[in-house]
């Protein structure tokens, strides 16, 4: 991760609502996950997944885009 990675897990809130775009065959969504619903969306091709964390739950933060160990989708 780069420092403004840091920087930005840190500013984040204790509970973070993030968002997985992903054709309508993913039941199971994988490990990377947006903070941004309009960056979701973008790869968006049948559905939307949007669940909340807790902020401890991230692993690595990449650009706005969240890497969480495996949890249940809201």
């Amino acid at each position: 991760m780069k420092k403004t990675d840091f920087e930005l897990y840190d500013r984040l809130p204790e509970t973070i609502t993030i968002y997985r775009g992903t054709d309508r065959y993913e039941s199971d969504p994988r490990l990377s996950w947006s903070l941004s619903e309009n960056k979701a969306r973008r790869f968006e091709s049948g559905q939307m997944f949007k669940t909340t964390v807790k902020k401890d739950r991230a692993f690595a933060i990449l650009n706005d885009i969240l890497y969480a160990e495996k949890f249940h989708r809201n």
